[in-house]
């Protein structure tokens, strides 16, 4: 069983081969395709991880969606892709999207004119948000990728939060279309907290029951900490606050459970029952 194990850990890295695609296609999920190298003491360096003697070291993601959990570590991400147009004269700018805003430091290396791997952004929730490529909630990071060739992008994660990376690939055009829904939908959800909040302001305003002073406290924190994990608040409340950025999603969510309970507790009257409860 020892010597099986051995053979598949050689055997499936191995495996791992570029994804291809032509002009035809308007976005990739690339979870399955990434392969995972774990950096324990973040000393590693592009030269490092990027040299043939290192291939081994990466392992593929076995589920579609990288997720290392809450972990110190930084992870370097590799994935290859090959560009294979049916018409070589066709043109497409393609986008590559980390889709988790509240990851800490995010290094993207890009290929150079040789195709040696260089890198090409800083970012990361722990950066203002001038430092992303694209002024979008999620990392977005633009491709060169010519016909018929492979290339080889890396990226460097670490968080101290929890560390996952769902990475996509976009045609332009694509994510471009893609963005009304999207914000439709955010639209939908903030009217929503906006309008209870307001409809809750005006009756607590009528009766002063604290009842509804804590429903409203908890509305308000917890479409702050929807904001702030979904990278909204970042790119219009605070984009000059990293530091409060990082730490606001847990300060919220905390703040949402204690008003809560607190409402739970002066709804119920459970002080009545109990000192405790």
């Amino acid at each position: 069983m020892r010597y099986l194990l051995i053979i598949l850990a050689l055997w499936l890295p191995l495996q791992s081969h570029a994804v291809e695609f032509d002009e035809n296609t308007r976005f990739l999920s690339l979870g399955r395709a990434i392969q995972v190298f774990e950096d324990p003491t973040g000393e590693a360096t592009i030269e490092s991880v990027s040299a043939a003697s290192h291939a081994g070291a990466f392992q593929p993601v076995p589920a579609g969606t990288f997720n290392a959990g809450y972990s110190r570590s930084a992870f370097w991400l590799k994935v290859e892709l090959t560009y294979r147009p049916t018409d070589a004269s066709i043109h497409n700018d393609w986008l590559l999207e980390l889709a988790y805003p509240p990851m800490d430091h995010i290094d993207f290396y890009g290929p150079d004119a040789d195709g040696q791997p260089t890198r090409a952004w800083h970012t990361g929730d722990m950066l203002p948000f001038s430092s992303r490529q694209f002024a979008q909630n999620n990392y977005l990071f633009q491709l060169d990728l010519p016909p018929g060739q492979t290339r080889t992008l890396y990226m460097r994660i670490r968080s101290e939060g929890a560390v996952q990376a769902p990475l996509y690939l976009w045609s332009t055009h694509a994510y471009l279309d893609a963005q009304p829904s999207k914000v439709y939908v955010f639209g939908l959800i903030y009217g929503v907290l906006l309008g209870m909040l307001v409809y809750n302001l005006f009756i607590y305003l009528s009766v002063r029951e604290v009842d509804y002073l804590y429903y409203l406290l908890y509305v308000a924190s917890f479409g702050l900490y929807q904001m702030s994990i979904n990278g909204v608040a970042i790119e219009y409340l605070w984009p000059d606050s990293p530091w409060w950025a990082n730490a606001s999603t847990p300060f919220l969510i905390s703040l949402a459970t204690l008003f809560a309970c607190q409402f739970s507790r002066s709804f119920l009257g459970t002080a009545q029952l109990s000192r405790w409860l």
